[in-house]
């Protein structure tokens, strides 16, 4: 049977009459119970199934394919047949739960470091500029104090002086103007730089929810490991 649907194949003669069908499909069904049964044991208790059913597509199908089959026909099997089968499909669909959720927890962690990455070089972007426009000030601040200076001097040479006296006064009221804007400028940057570091901060906080959450599902699984390998010692059904 299981070779049958590996290979694709699966089919009964044409040359037999419609009755004689109906009489051997009727037999091979109450027949293929056990082995149903069989090909499903193959499956799940030939090798440690929860070590490849993470990566194991093919495999989770025909657990699934059995599964149907067998629940279709549950009338067929002994009590203590339907009672292990349930107690494996628990344990194979928490599983397959916790594999798939693990599998989205891990994708929204490599997103999150993405982003977390890219926050972080946001900020360090922002914290260059920042850096740029305070050594701007302290520069244009400098010029400042040594225009104050200088005009202090001129201030007590003679009138002929005043004209130059002015110009430099024109100049350090440009200086003030650069200096008004850097600030303006600044103040923005440390708003960002606030704005982005709250960010880094949640993605962090998210990043270590995700990575307890995965834990658990670590724990989890291990748990099913350890009930299906008391299981496989003594296959239930």
């Amino acid at each position: 049977m299981m070779e049958t649907l590996l290979s694709g194949e699966l089919s009964f003669s044409s040359k037999t009459s419609q009755s004689t069908k109906q009489a051997d499909a009727t037999q091979v069904e109450r027949e293929h119970i056990d082995t149903l049964l069989d090909d499903l044991r193959q499956l799940v208790f030939s090798s440690n199934l929860l070590k490849y059913l993470p990566n194991d597509t093919n495999r989770r199908e025909m657990i699934k394919y059995f599964l149907f089959k067998l629940d279709d026909r549950v009338d067929e099997l002994y009590e203590k047949q339907v009672l292990g089968l349930a107690e494996f499909t628990k344990i194979f669909n928490e599983a397959t739960i916790i594999i798939d959720d693990s599998r989205q927890n891990a994708d929204s962690l490599q997103e999150l470091e993405v982003n977390h990455k890219n926050t972080l070089s946001k900020l360090q972007a922002s914290k260059d500029k920042m850096k740029r426009f305070t050594e701007s000030i302290v520069s244009g601040q400098n010029k400042i104090n040594a225009i104050d200076h200088q005009i202090d001097d001129i201030q007590t040479q003679i009138q002929l002086l005043k004209e130059q006296a002015n110009k430099l006064r024109q100049e350090k009221a440009l200086l003030k103007d650069t200096c008004s804007k850097c600030h303006e400028k600044r103040v923005d940057i440390m708003k960002e730089v606030k704005s982005i570091s709250s960010e880094a901060v949640e993605i962090l906080e998210k990043t270590s929810h995700l990575e307890k959450k995965e834990q658990e599902f670590n724990l989890n699984y291990k748990k099913l490991q350890q009930h299906y390998t008391k299981m496989k010692l003594a296959p239930p059904f």
